[in-house]
């Protein structure tokens, strides 16, 4: 029966028998083409330059990986500290709901979530709070769209967005949805958008200009916050404002931590943990989040 012993002895005289018949080689060949008299000084000179190779080809790649073994290391020491920051920020992490509001039409979109929402691998990345957050007419959609509970059999049950529900396989209630959205321009004017009744196949939005925006406000800020985008966390806070008197009516803080922290092979911020947990639905949290303030009328289950 074989034993590791055994198996050391015997991998420890294949390699140096190896060696010693390379060198049986070399110095056969160098004795060959040495001029009289410079022989034993040649094969000596290529002994040195075999057995130089051989540690060389032993110590040269281990030198590399003991390298390479630190530089893993010191990431995973960063990766614990990191999780340590990030753990400490999810404790203030959530909603703060002050007071909501009943039987809501609409809502005013002060920022929307924009184009430069596409992933990105810089730690700076501003939109890395929330990094599948739909952007641009996405977000605004999202608004339009109907707020609903999923329950599907033998899961635990979760909030979703349905554009069509009539479509939807899955057994639901509708909580509801908005009529309308009014986002503020650049230019400081308001669109109004809605779904056009009649184009039900695709459901596109129409938008017509408004003086007057709906009373309720979103709006959301992606503070970097050095000290954090150093651990690779990344911060998103959204707000419910009443335009009536100013008065904020719910914040919610959402923080987000890349572990890859720029080593990964996936791309950076996809992989990204955040709390509070998204659960299955990573595309509409800031659109969920205002659902719990700006209440609207209650659906049947289907």
């Amino acid at each position: 029966m074989l034993t590791p012993q055994d198996i050391f002895r015997f991998i420890f005289f294949a390699f140096w028998g190896g060696v010693l018949f390379l060198l049986i080689i070399v110095w056969w060949v160098v004795y060959k083409c040495s001029e009289p008299g410079k022989a034993w000084r040649n094969n000596i000179i290529a002994t040195v330059v075999v057995l130089g190779g051989v540690f060389a080809w032993i110590f040269i790649p281990g030198a590399d990986e003991r390298r390479l073994n630190r530089e893993a290391e010191i990431r995973r020491q960063n990766r614990l500290k990191s999780r340590a920051v990030f753990e400490e920020l999810c404790k203030t992490a959530g909603e703060k709901i002050y007071r909501t509001a009943d039987n809501v039409e609409g809502v005013t979109l002060l920022k929307v979530w924009n184009d430069e929402s596409i992933h990105s691998e810089d730690k700076l990345w501003k939109y890395a709070g929330l990094p599948g957050q739909y952007g641009q007419d996405g977000y605004i959609k999202g608004f339009l769209e109907w707020e609903a509970k999923i329950i599907p059999t033998g899961y635990p049950h979760y909030n979703d967005m349905l554009l069509v529900p009539e479509e939807e396989k899955r057994p639901y209630v509708l909580h509801g949805r908005y009529s309308y959205v009014d986002v503020k321009q650049k230019d400081e004017t308001f669109l109004r958008y809605q779904l056009d009744k009649n184009h039900k196949e695709d459901y596109k939005m129409i938008s017509v200009p408004i003086k007057t925006p709906s009373r309720y406000a979103v709006t959301f800020d992606n503070p970097i916050v050095p000290e954090e985008r150093e651990h690779w966390i990344a911060h998103t806070r959204a707000t419910v404002i009443d335009l009536q008197d100013n008065t904020v009516m719910a914040t919610k803080d959402w923080y987000s931590f890349e572990s890859q922290q720029g080593y990964g092979r996936y791309s950076m911020w996809v992989t990204a943990d955040t709390c509070p947990e998204l659960g299955i639905t990573t595309a509409d949290p800031i659109r969920l989040f205002v659902g719990n303030v700006l209440k609207y009328k209650t659906g049947e289950q289907q």
